[in-house]
């Protein structure tokens, strides 16, 4: 049914679709030791028990595994995370999404 909410609580906004195995986003994990660790085009998978997986479809790798509590990332830059607030963008600024919480691999 169009528009209707999953009955499950999600740990991220309203715009992914529980029902859709990953969704697509910039991947700012240099912060984790590796300078040149960016991904501007990731598809980022949640793994179950608060795990992601973020892979570069560029690259052919897998860019970082991090386990994160509530929502997957931090900062700004998450676009498609402004349409639930009417366009504003949230957090502004150039940063991108950062992993939060605890990388477990990163490459």
């Amino acid at each position: 049914m169009a528009g209707a909410k999953p009955a499950k609580s999600w740990p991220w906004h309203e715009w992914i679709e529980p029902n859709f195995p990953f969704f697509s986003t910039v991947v700012d994990a240099r912060a984790g030791g590796s300078k040149d660790n960016l991904t501007p085009r990731a598809l980022v998978f949640p793994l179950g028990a608060d795990c992601y997986l973020a892979y570069d479809v560029d690259l052919l790798r897998v860019a970082c595994v991090w386990k994160a509590n509530n929502l997957p990332f931090q900062g700004a830059g998450m676009a498609v995370n402004s349409y639930p607030y009417g366009g504003n963008k949230v957090g502004g600024g150039t940063a991108g999404p950062k992993p939060a919480g605890r990388a477990w691999l990163e490459n």
